[in-house]
């Protein structure tokens, strides 16, 4: 009797060990759902919606206003631009991430990480190339990009808009 009591505390020690675990890497039933399979879409559905009600736009409220997303501030993106001598430029851009519920807004701080590192990946290609072709920055080509990228890393929809508020150069001069 005594060793089967001493084999159960070991088997619910192990137990909650292994639940704890689970829960702490979201593995299995802790997981969070793919961004794809929201409202219950399965793979290869469209969406897994029906069709929006009448005057309604939408379900992912495309017809929302403006006022109905939640800002989230991102934090500043820092560029140089590198030269044969060195750091020609210091760009640091600021922005705002629109987002339309709570479930995105969790989704951007989990995410907050991985998010800014495919930002100032991209900026890094992206920010020479329009600064040599246009000869300046321009605001809505820089919110179409960052928009682009948000939604790439992501899944579409999470982010509904960007706001940039500042666009910074320091120059090595």
């Amino acid at each position: 009797m005594k060793k089967l009591l001493i084999a159960l505390v070991i088997l619910m020690v192990l137990t909650g060990g292994a639940v704890g675990t689970m829960k702490a890497l979201g593995l299995g039933p802790f997981a969070a759902p793919e961004a794809g399979a929201e409202h219950g879409a399965a793979k290869g559905e469209a969406g897994g919606h029906g069709a929006p009600a009448k005057g309604q736009g939408d379900a992912h409220g495309a017809a929302a206003s403006a006022s109905d997303l939640r800002p989230i501030k991102a934090p500043p993106v820092v560029v140089p631009l590198l030269t044969d001598k060195g750091v020609a430029a210091l760009y640091q851009i600021q922005f705002d991430l629109k987002v339309p519920d709570l479930d995105a807004e969790r989704i951007i701080i989990k995410e907050e990480t991985r998010l800014n590192d495919a930002f100032v990946k991209d900026m890094h290609g992206f920010l020479p190339r329009m600064l040599g072709d246009l000869g300046r920055v321009d605001k809505g080509i820089l919110r179409k990009r960052l928009m682009m990228v948000a939604d790439r890393t992501l899944g579409a929809g999470v982010v509904r808009d960007i706001t940039i508020t500042n666009v910074l150069n320091r120059s090595q001069q």
